[in-house]
């Protein structure tokens, strides 16, 4: 009976939490779905009391809320982005559910996604590192080093790990199922190749910055707006006026 009520609560705050997914604002910026999302909390806050150790239900949770923060985190301002609450919440929720088991890369993964959102880089990158040392064909830690670089403006850094990402990143989606997971392949594609194009651009490489912005483009898919402007730049930088004129 126990057991049955337990996954009954579950199913209620899992219900509670894909109600809540459908972030809508009205016109003072409140979050309409914010009512269901703190009751699904509570169902889980009363789970956890009772389950202390349920690993499997704590990762669900620390899931739930990243994914719950990363839909409202367009209309919080930055510099509250690093106190977020739920944030913070869904850090020590994987922290709990890493210390019971370690051997879960999107965990770890995901704690250190936490981090970078928090502006801590460094212990980001230290997380990402770990993640590939332990975890090799995990694609994704791969990305977010180079992110982590990009920030930090090691740009040169940066443009190899995205390199070595997208020389992992279909099998790793292949391997994973990416459609089940919801995970548009091109758009993260995309994304790379821009980013890797920025620093290729950064590094006076203009060559190779305009073949990624290219690419990008040829993918018709996403970021194009933002691949057109680095390719003019790409075009000025090279003095080809045609392509600044194209573009």
């Amino acid at each position: 009976y126990e057991l049955q009520r337990t996954q009954l609560l579950l199913t209620k705050a899992c219900l509670k939490f894909s109600i809540a997914r459908k972030v809508i604002v009205d016109s003072k910026g409140k979050d309409l779905a914010e009512e269901e999302f703190e009751e699904a909390e509570e169902e889980f806050d009363k789970l956890l009391r009772e389950n202390p150790n349920q690993v499997d239900m704590i990762k669900r949770y620390a899931t739930l809320m990243l994914q719950r923060f990363e839909m409202i985190k367009q209309t919080i301002p930055q510099d509250y982005i690093p106190e977020n609450r739920i944030l913070s919440k869904s850090f020590q929720l994987f922290s709990k559910y890493t210390s019971l088991n370690s051997e879960d890369p999107d965990a770890l993964y995901s704690g250190g996604v936490i981090q970078l959102y928090q502006g801590k880089t460094v212990q980001a990158s230290m997380v990402f590192e770990s993640v590939i040392k332990k975890f090799p064909e995990y694609a994704p830690a791969l990305h977010k080093l180079g992110e982590c670089a990009l920030i930090s403006k090691t740009y040169d850094l940066a443009a190899t790990y995205f390199s070595e990402f997208l020389t992992k990143a279909k099998e790793f989606y292949t391997i994973i199922d990416a459609k089940q997971h919801q995970i548009d392949i091109d758009f993260v594609l995309a994304d790379t190749m821009l980013k890797r194009g920025i620093c290729f651009y950064m590094m006076e490489d203009a060559d190779n910055a305009n073949t990624d912005f290219s690419d990008v483009i040829r993918l018709e898919h996403a970021h194009l707006d933002k691949a057109y402007m680095w390719r003019a730049r790409c075009g000025r930088k090279k003095s080809d006026w045609y392509r600044v004129i194209e573009d």
